[in-house]
């Protein structure tokens, strides 16, 4: 959806280095896959209606803002430095 990056670009222009460290990265990395989806099912239900119940309605941008978050980990984790620090390889 253009509009879930037209905010990301925002976000990221506002926040600047900000975001590439520390708790800022992190939850950016939950907030845009859950805005994403929080769109996209808005918009769908808005044009056709989506007919789910409530837990999976409000759940969707939720697991989805965690499928995110857990990519970060993955691509940043947040222990690395307190290792490298102490000298754990």
């Amino acid at each position: 959806m253009p509009s879930t990056g037209v905010v990301a670009d925002a976000a990221l222009l506002i926040l600047g280095a900000r975001v590439s460290d520390g708790l800022a990265f992190y939850a950016f990395a939950f907030a845009l896959p859950a805005l994403y989806a929080a769109l996209y099912e808005t918009a769908v239900a808005l044009s056709a209606g989506i007919g789910w119940p409530p837990n999976l309605i409000l759940g969707t941008p939720i697991v989805c803002g965690i499928a995110g978050l857990l990519l970060a980990y993955a691509f940043r984790p947040p222990l690395a430095p307190a290792a490298e620090a102490a000298g754990i390889s």
